[in-house]
């Protein structure tokens, strides 16, 4: 089980990583043959293959903490971590943006193919400008979108934004070492603390068995009675 769990979480990595290399250009070989696909058509199939126990992992750990409210995924891709999320949590209204219109119509098909879509519905936008009111979400998720972010700085001011008073954002990406790799923001934790949350906390998720795979930026948006210190929450 530990040699297919590493099989799964190397697969999982070069889908992550490669889809942004597929989305903005790559070398001659295989990666310039697989860059004239289109990304959406080959990131679905591979994401629901390689990261879908995973995003089951995700879904569950969101459950148990929120089962009612409003939630927006930013750079929800074809949909697999909401369609699982709206599975668990059905008092749950879920929104998901993407960038990729190719994404976002996927992802709306997934949803009607899983019999969501009365509570999950998914639109194109920026993560640099969401279409949406100041505090307008009780929760805002993000899983493996983060190091593909133009801005993530910007990002993640706006994630604070569209927040309510109180409101919680868990950034799920790749461990430090895979970031630094990839040259995208260089820590979560970084993040956190040059974003308007001032901080959060970040964890480590275990997928599969006990793999130390995936971290998750958790930050909770300041009340009126709090200070903007959220080194501990």
């Amino acid at each position: 089980m530990a040699r297919r769990g590493w099989l799964l979480l190397l697969a999982a990595l070069v889908t992550t990583l490669g889809y942004r290399k597929l989305r903005r250009g790559s070398p001659p070989g295989i990666l310039g043959m697989l860059r004239r696909m289109p990304s959406a058509r080959l990131y679905d199939p591979w994401s629901r293959l390689f990261l879908g126990g995973l995003y089951d992992h995700l879904a569950r750990q969101v459950a148990a903490s929120h089962q009612v409210g409003t939630v927006l995924d930013v750079g929800s891709g074809p949909g697999w971590l909401d369609i699982r999320l709206a599975q668990l949590a059905p008092d749950l209204s879920i929104v998901g943006v993407d960038i990729d219109p190719e994404m976002v119509s996927r992802a709306s098909a997934h949803a009607d193919l899983a019999g969501v879509d009365d509570r999950l519905r998914f639109r194109v936008a920026d993560s640099r400008k969401l279409p949406f009111d100041d505090g307008e979400f009780d929760l805002v998720i993000s899983s493996f979108a983060a190091h593909h972010w133009e801005d993530a700085s910007r990002g993640m001011g706006e994630i604070h934004r569209v927040l309510k008073p109180g409101g919680e954002a868990r950034i799920y990406d790749l461990p430090d070492w895979a970031l630094r790799l990839h040259g995208t923001y260089g820590s979560l934790s970084r993040l956190g603390m040059e974003s308007p949350f001032a901080g959060g906390i970040v964890f480590t998720v275990r997928w599969p068995d006990r793999l130390p795979s995936v971290q998750c930026l958790l930050a909770r948006k300041e009340t009126e009675r709090d200070g903007p210190d959220q080194s501990e929450l």
